[in-house]
């Protein structure tokens, strides 16, 4: 048994972690409520007020708590004194009246009904749980998670009535938990009480074993009315495997484990926690071995909070004048790039909370394949209760590398670059491929790898490659190709992160390095001009045509003024229009890249006389002197949604005038779109080893992927629902022009942002309804197949990804297979 030291400390995480779910819903109606103005004009700013004030004090019934609370705002100014106070904090406060002797007498008296009711072979050792008796001696229930009267579940209530009825024989406990009907396996009931009252009576105390079990001992199950009336509404309930020792329950893990609490915008764990303790004796065996590779790193923002133990006045300037770059998230081993993914849980301002929920618990820092085989093979077992995941940089647009109370494994440090000479010999076959190759670590950051690769004047292509070393979810380390274990080798290629493996290193074929030929445009117009989208909508219609020609481009049309991030001497430091950056590769003539844009040139200023057009030419010797100089180094660390699709030649050019509608109606909602003419000949008749790969079919017809995005303050929510909004509208008008086409999985929306909103009323959004066939097309059956084989118990998942309709979240961010 844990001693009492440890039983106030997990009812201390429990309560805390039970408060901060019931804050995020304090915080959706806290948000209404200072929104909301009277149907009748002539109130009086006070009055506004008051009726505001009202909104929380009424709904959530702690109305007597709130003399501290003037505005709405006010609740969450106190919440750890009003949670405490209203039992949002999971627990109903001791009544001063119910001192010891009472609960002695309870005690004594349920004991006494206990040896009489239970079984006669274990009637003269059953005692009260001692655990329970320290948790009563504290507060007066458990609650759980839930407003006042709304949503509560009664995982514990004792009424200290000494009402000693609710003691039950062991066929009566069999008959009122229902364990032995959902569980094949049989469970022998000693004897134990219903721990409610009335309508509360929703859970039984009960000393049970079960077969191959090591003795009797207390657990807490629901009971079985309880669990068929209310398992549509609790579905975490109903899918619990056991029921739980009241040990475990007091930990706040009474419904799902660890590796079930997740949800990236929803942290539910607390660090602190006795099982999230580094110094918890598993994690230490864990630890020693893997040569102490394990960490438990703070939130990179505490070191800006006074009160944090990583507290750091010194560190909180570097850690604020580095959040906007990509290099700091990438050194930090949690950190992720953009704030939305971390629910803005620590941000380095101590006018924000910080809480070390938001992040990874622990981290692997892995540096070989031994590594990530070791964690898998000791972690997957579902009862391990730990949910893994994969994080290199923490650049993801979809926060796929993040989960709060995961377990991360960090490849970033695999770094490795290994040249091999003329010919590369596939594992497992007889087959050589011509040319020259290198094998990169799995953590390789792309820019790293052609940096090396420069030195000898070669280039690798991002995307394509010959062979795979991979950690499968069964912890097998594997070389993948298209000779052996092929159906991973096209899973992997295209099939998503996180997904089917942790790829430990990546062998590429080289190619001579081209020289670049790179080129700033821009159409500068005036901000909101209305013929912008028919301007726009006339250059993107020219595309397939400069494709067919050998260029390559990125486009924004802006129709509010953006900051130049062209170096052009004639533009000014802010402007509005079409522009971008194009390419042509190995080409000699230094005009072509003026050839090609001349008739356009002309037939824009034939139709729109207003607008000025600007280009400027530059030469570099090779591919990686042209990276080097203009590689993307836009800032980071800010919140940022996400839309896209993949347009083909028809949407392109059949109905330039359909294409203006959805460009002015992408732009009138979030400013800008942006389209990157990255596809043509190259990907339509690229033709895969091993027979083809994972990749949206539609990328072989398509040749702009399009783009919508939107950004919002932090800890704002009536912004962030708004920018999802804007972002979905804009981005259906791109839909429409394609609807047979796809998006690019890493650069697109999340499906499942607007069901955090679902109370907003626009859970209906066509927000990539159908994701599977907008990420992968006729491809995903194949891939969900292949799923299901090498990863039959989920130990990767995330979402958007392959299988994640086998999972669903519930309740406050709670995940239960579905």
């Amino acid at each position: 048994l844990p001693n009492r030291a440890n039983v106030l400390e997990a009812l201390d995480a429990y309560r805390a972690h039970i408060a901060s779910q019931s804050r995020k819903k304090m915080e959706f109606y806290v948000d209404n409520a200072s929104g909301q103005l009277p149907l009748d004009q002539d109130w009086a700013d006070e009055e506004i007020n008051d009726a505001r004030r009202e909104c929380p004090e009424e709904r959530l019934g702690i109305g007597e708590y709130m003399d501290c609370v003037r505005f709405p705002e006010d609740v969450l100014a106190h919440w750890d004194d009003i949670a405490q106070l209203s039992g949002l904090d999971g627990t109903i406060r001791r009544d001063p009246a119910n001192g010891a002797g009472i609960l002695e007498a309870y005690v004594s008296h349920i004991e006494a009904a206990l040896r009489e009711n239970s079984l006669e072979d274990i009637r003269h050792t059953i005692k009260f749980p001692a655990e329970l008796c320290v948790v009563a001696e504290e507060v007066h229930g458990l609650i759980g998670p839930g407003m006042p009267y709304h949503n509560h579940q009664q995982l514990t209530f004792w009424s200290l009535t000494m009402d000693t009825s609710r003691v039950k024989t062991s066929g009566e406990l069999e008959d009122e938990t229902g364990l032995n009907s959902w569980d094949p396996q049989g469970w022998t009931m000693g004897g134990g009480w219903n721990s409610g009252d009335g309508q509360d009576a929703l859970c039984c105390v009960v000393y049970c074993c079960k077969p191959g079990e090591d003795g009797w001992k207390w657990r807490i199950s629901p009971a079985e009315d309880f669990l068929s009336e209310k398992s549509g509404a609790l579905p975490h309930l109903a899918a619990a495997s056991q029921p739980r020792r009241i040990w475990q329950l007091n930990i706040g893990e009474a419904v799902c484990p660890i590796h079930l609490v997740l949800r990236s915008r929803s942290p539910r764990l607390k660090q602190g926690n006795v099982r999230l303790d580094i110094q918890f004796e598993p994690w230490v065996a864990l630890n020693e071995s893997l040569g102490g590779r394990l960490r438990q790193p703070a939130a990179p923002g505490a070191v800006c909070h006074p009160g944090e133990p990583s507290y750091d006045a010194g560190r909180c300037a570097a850690v604020q004048a580095g959040w906007s770059k990509s290099d700091f998230h990438k050194a930090d081993p949690v950190s992720v790039m953009w704030d939305n993914w971390s629910n803005d849980t620590c941000l380095p301002d101590a006018a924000y909370l910080c809480r070390a929920d938001g992040y990874s618990a622990f981290v692997v820092n892995a540096t070989t394949p031994e590594h990530v085989k070791f964690m898998v093979l000791t972690l997957v077992p579902r009862e391990k209760n730990v949910r893994l995941i994969i994080k290199s940089t923490g650049h993801d647009y979809l926060g796929r590398s993040f989960a709060p109370g995961s377990l991360s494994i960090w490849v970033h440090h695999m770094q490795d670059v290994q040249y091999h000479g003329a010919g590369f010999q596939l594992a497992g076959s007889d087959i050589t491929i011509e040319g020259n190759a290198v094998t990169v670590g799995g953590g390789t950051e792309l820019y790293n790898a052609q940096k090396a690769l420069a030195e000898h004047g070669q280039a690798i292509v991002g995307g394509g490659c010959g062979t795979m070393e991979i950690v499968t979810p069964k912890g097998e380390i594997m070389t993948i190709n298209e000779s052996q274990n092929t159906d991973l080798f096209w899973a992997m290629r295209g099939g998503g992160p996180g997904t089917f493996g942790v790829i430990t290193s990546i062998t590429f074929l080289k190619h001579p390095s081209p020289a670049i030929t790179h080129t700033f445009w821009a159409i500068r117009t005036e901000p909101d001009a209305s013929y912008l989208p028919a301007l726009t909508a006339y250059v993107l219609s020219q595309m397939p045509a400069l494709e067919r020609a050998g260029m390559s481009m990125y486009c924004t049309s802006s129709r509010v003024l953006m900051d130049n991030p062209f170096p052009v001497q004639s533009l000014p430091a802010q402007i509005a229009g079409v522009m971008g950056v194009a390419l042509l590769q190995d080409q000699v003539d230094p005009e072509a890249m003026r050839e090609l844009w001349q008739p356009i040139n002309a037939t824009i200023a034939a139709r729109w006389p207003e607008a000025m057009f600007v280009l400027q030419t530059e030469h570099f010797a090779s591919w990686f002197d042209w990276f080097d100089k203009y590689r993307d180094a836009r800032p980071v660390g800010y919140h940022l949604i996400f839309a896209s699709r993949l347009l083909d030649e028809a949407a392109l050019t059949e109905d330039v005038d359909a294409l203006a509608a959805a460009v002015g109606t992408a732009t009138e909602r979030v400013g800008r779109v942006t389209a990157f003419l990255v596809s043509g000949r190259g990907v339509h008749e690229a033709v895969p080893r091993g027979g083809g790969n994972a990749v949206h079919p539609a990328w072989r017809r398509a040749y702009i992927h399009a783009m919508a995005t939107a950004q919002f303050p932090a800890m704002n929510a009536t912004a962030k629902r708004e920018a999802i909004e804007l972002v979905d509208v804009a981005a259906e008008g791109l839909r429409r022009l394609a609807p047979d086409m796809g998006s690019y999985i890493n650069e697109a929306s999340d499906p499942f942002e607007l069901e955090s909103w679902s109370l907003t009323g626009t859970q209906g959004s066509v927000y990539e309804k159908d994701w599977q066939q907008a990420y992968w097309g006729a491809n995903y059956e194949r891939l969900l197949s292949i799923k299901k084989t090498v990863d039959p118990d989920d130990v990767f998942w995330c979402e958007p990804c392959v299988g994640h309709e086998r999972w669903e979240v519930v309740d406050e961010g709670r995940l239960c297979r579905v």
